[in-house]
């Protein structure tokens, strides 16, 4: 049985350093500043909720060091497959390394959070990952393997499988799959969801993709328990053929 009530928040980061070029004089102890690195580091609350303030913030370090005199630091934010719809903060010097500003996202999905730093004559990005409310990425206990067809699943492909709330019998769910491929949304393949309780059949069903790279089903469990599920991608010009299998735990409706 799964744990429906964990919330994970996933994080990696791709740092790009640009050194900076500057025809301006420094000082012998800027100088040496400047020759390290800049880290950055998101730090999130454990929990962030849909229409509600919360706060970003951000560390950064140099050696080891504190940088508490940034130039600049800003957070882009856009929700996953729309990145046409990021938003841009300036954020601001709360002491200690720290960065912060205030901001509410309005539904829950994944989001993704860069921080551009610049500092010290040089500049700094990391991409991050952020699950904002209730919408459930089980990544950990997936199952990713070739399926029936000659194709293989390409390195650079990420699929993650959600759902929107705690399953319960008779009560429409969205079932949403999203697929990333070589860092971009992978639009326009098929997407098909296999749904199996016990030792019945599975039946299989269509998903729509209702943005770039995100595929989702609409579908009521009419009886609680486990379910096998299993998700298939497909795209004849990419020759893929590949499929994820998971579990779901369905609730008894209290009320019945």
């Amino acid at each position: 049985m799964f744990d429906f009530k964990k919330r994970m928040i996933i994080f990696t980061a791709v740092v790009l350093l640009i050194i900076g070029c500057s025809d301006d004089p420094v000082t012998e102890e800027t100088e040496a500043q400047s020759g390290e690195r800049i880290n950055v580091r998101m730090l999130y609350d454990d929990e962030v909720r849909p229409n509600e303030e919360t706060t970003l913030r951000v560390q950064v370090q140099q050696a080891g060091e504190q940088v508490d005199d940034a130039e600049e630091v800003i957070f882009e934010i856009w929700p996953h497959g729309r990145s046409y719809e990021s938003v841009e903060l300036e954020a601001e010097h709360a002491g200690e390394g720290i960065y912060e500003s205030e901001h509410t996202f309005d539904e829950e999905n994944l989001f993704y959070v860069q921080p551009r730093v610049s500092a010290r004559n040089r500049q700094s990005m990391t991409l991050s990952e952020l699950i904002v409310g209730d919408f459930l990425i089980r990544s950990e206990n997936m199952e990713l393997e070739e399926g029936e067809g000659e194709g293989e699943l390409p390195e650079d492909f990420i699929a993650f499988f959600g759902v929107d709330r705690d399953l319960v019998a008779g009560e429409p769910s969205i079932l949403t799959v999203q697929a990333n491929y070589e860092k971009e949304p992978w639009t326009d393949g098929e997407v098909l969801i296999d749904i199996k309780k016990d030792d019945g059949s599975p039946e299989t069903f269509e998903t729509v993709e209702s943005e770039p790279g995100v595929y989702q089903l609409e579908h009521i469990f009419n009886d609680g328990g486990a379910y096998d599920i299993v998700i298939h991608f497909h795209d004849d010009d990419q020759e893929l053929d590949a499929q994820i299998k998971d579990k779901l735990e369905v609730y008894e409706d209290e009320d019945d």
